[in-house]
């Protein structure tokens, strides 16, 4: 028996919470045991995703190290954790795009059940040329 283990800390975020709210929302071993992916697979697929798209951890750690630095970037009580870092973006971009991939393909329906999987193909499009990509 082989048992696959996703770190909860990816691109120097920690991802436990991301998991349990929005993850969970979605997937099929989540709250609401939708017909999608399972939540180790919708986090891959976002992994995959930010990485399509660019972004590179070695990259963007000057571009970190300036944020943390300079006070201009920091707000509410000047706190660091206040700063929304780059990884962040790519992640939040990323769990959306495939919130809409699901949602247009109809697996995933709206909180009042309403099927607005017709609105657009395009995203679909979009999105499935990520998922041939990635190998399951």
């Amino acid at each position: 028996m082989t048992i696959l283990f996703i770190s909860l800390t990816c691109f120097g975020l920690d991802l436990y919470d991301f998991k349990k709210h929005q993850i969970s929302s979605i997937a099929s071993d989540g709250y609401h045991k939708h017909k999608t992916y399972s939540s180790v697979d919708c986090l891959a697929i976002i992994s995959n995703v930010i990485k399509s798209k660019g972004y590179n951890e070695t990259l963007f750690e000057s571009i970190k190290k300036e944020f943390q630095e300079d006070k201009r970037y920091k707000y509410g009580r000047g706190s660091y954790d206040n700063l929304t870092i780059y990884p962040e973006k790519y992640l939040w971009q990323s769990y959306y795009e495939l919130v809409g991939y699901l949602v247009l393909s109809r697996k995933l329906k709206s909180e009042d059940n309403t099927d607005i999987g017709a609105i657009t193909i395009t995203l679909i499009q979009h999105f499935q040329d990520y998922l041939r990509d990635f190998k399951l």
